[in-house]
């Protein structure tokens, strides 16, 4: 593969996920208006809770298994060991998911008291307990389709599927009244119907084992992937560990408000997402091909598309984050408002020096990953310890956003080791200082309390900003020519994209 058909392979392929990820963005924001207004504060807090000890319990019994055979399908040269492959991870992920979920239903009273005291969390514990099989085999369908470097079932699957299950199951719930109980079960109804689609996706990229037979890989496997189990689950102390906390130190209504803003601020996130699915076996491939000037440039060039594509999402929400609240959820979740200020800053820094964790990923540097994650998970504990009990929701911001900012830093200093990689593209390093003033400004009026001044200086940097990225963002011939394809491709383009951007192109 040349460095111009893998970087076009991936804004044509990062532009179709990212219009998948749209359309999952759109549902799942349905589903979560749907219930917050639904629900309450309260029975949404408990809801949340559920699904996050599910995913908690899913990703320890996925072991990284699901990213180990994306990284490894592609680097497999036969049919034979492609099949050893998935086989030997399924032989592992199956039994782990059932004997995990028969040990959540069993410890659910305890779990229930210590979180909440609340028994009505006790019953909500055991039914997604019933969901953590099926959602370790729709997780692990996604492996297997990033192996294969497939957008269209990832889309499929992950960006209709799932969402789309979600939405109706609970549409009916909601439409006949059925309550918290009945949200659950629709909740995990909606898994157990994708993973008959997961086991045929998985099936698909089986080649036939009568004919082929596999070579069992389980120890070259867990070798590769149990260093990313604990990165897993340290991810997971990043995401989900503030929500069991704040269940513990404060309120079911205070995860609530909690789990409405951090998905409002994850949206700064869905760009660099769409690209990761893709970046991981393509990189992976160069890394086997010693191509390390390929993998630089791709780095480069994705990185800096998706900061492009992230800012003017961070310049909304943090210009004006309850009223977005307010116009999405309701007035009664405003107390998460500068939670999300904070977040989104956190977010955004993860956002600006791209791939880096997928990147030390696909060249086998997962021990290093380990460490790196369990140093910043053990100061994210510590800090939601400290700060939770006296400043609540904010707290838990912060605790996240240092977390965010703490992996970075670590993350693009290794791979800076490993392969010279700097965390910020040369060639936009003017850009970057231009929304870094944007930011500032922006978040300067909430200090002296200028909700007006706010909105002007945010709606002058939103409409400055498409002139920076085209005098200040370093813009190539190549990079021109792929934006003109991924526009031509999703519909947004006819041609004069291109006759624009080639006025302000460095040779």
């Amino acid at each position: 593969m040349t460095n111009e058909d893998g970087i076009q392979a991936l804004f044509r392929g990062g532009s179709l996920l990212l219009v998948g990820l749209a359309i999952e963005l759109s549902i799942s924001f349905g589903v979560k208006v749907l219930l917050a207004r639904y629900l309450g504060r309260v029975d949404f807090g408990i809801v949340s809770i559920g699904m996050t000890l599910m995913t908690i319990v899913a990703t320890v019994v996925l072991a990284g298994l699901h990213t180990g055979v994306g990284r490894y399908i592609p680097r497999s040269d036969t049919p034979r060991e492609r099949n050893g492959v998935i086989i030997s991870a399924l032989h592992i992920v199956i039994p782990l998911s059932v004997v995990a979920a028969v040990v959540l239903a069993v410890f659910s009273t305890p779990l229930a008291e210590a979180l909440l005291n609340d028994q009505k969390l006790r019953w909500v514990i055991i039914a997604f307990a019933v969901g953590v099989p099926f959602n370790t085999v729709v997780r692990f369908a996604n492996g297997t389709i990033q192996g294969s470097q497939e957008v269209l079932p990832r889309v499929y699957l992950q960006n209709i599927g799932i969402p789309g299950a979600r939405f109706v199951f609970l549409g009916i719930a909601v439409l006949f009244g059925l309550g918290l109980s009945g949200v659950v079960a629709a909740t995990v109804g909606a898994y157990v119907a994708l993973s008959g689609y997961a086991l045929w996706v998985i099936s698909r990229s089986l080649s036939s084992i009568r004919t082929t037979g596999y070579d069992p890989a389980h120890r070259e496997l867990l070798s590769f992937s149990i260093p990313l189990l604990i990165t897993s689950a340290m991810l997971l102390v990043f995401s989900e560990i503030d929500t069991l906390m704040l269940g513990y130190f404060a309120s079911s209504g205070t995860v609530g408000d909690y789990k409405v803003v951090y998905p409002l601020a994850m949206l700064l996130l869905i760009v660099l997402r769409s690209f990761q699915f893709l970046f991981m076996p393509q990189i992976s491939e160069r890394h086997a091909d010693d191509d390390l000037a390929g993998a630089v440039e791709a780095y480069a060039s994705v990185t800096k598309w998706v900061f492009v594509a992230t800012v003017p999402v961070f310049l909304v929400l943090i210009s004006a984050p309850k009223q977005i609240i307010i116009l999405l959820f309701g007035a009664e979740y405003t107390g998460g408002t500068l939670a999300l200020i904070v977040l989104c800053v956190g977010f955004v820094t993860h956002t600006a020096v791209g791939p880096n964790g997928t990147t030390l990923t696909s060249i086998g540097r997962t021990r290093t990953i380990m460490y790196d994650n369990i140093v910043v998970a053990a100061i994210n504990v510590i800090l939601n310890f400290l700060l939770i009990p006296r400043y609540g929701i904010l707290g838990a911001a912060i605790a996240t956003a240092v977390a965010y900012v703490g992996i970075n830093i670590l993350y693009s200093a290794q791979l800076f080791r490993a392969l010279g990689i700097l965390p910020f593209p040369g060639s936009a390093i003017r850009l970057y200082l231009f929304s870094l003033i944007s930011a500032a400004a922006v978040l300067w009026t909430w200090f002296i309390d200028a909700a007006t001044v706010r909105l002007i200086v945010a709606a002058v940097a939103l409409l400055l900003f498409p002139v920076a990225v085209v005098r200040l963002g370093g813009i190539s011939v190549r990079e021109v020519e792929l934006l003109e394809q991924v526009g031509q491709r999703i519909g947004l383009s006819d041609g004069r994209l291109t006759e624009i951007l080639d006025r302000f192109v460095d040779d």
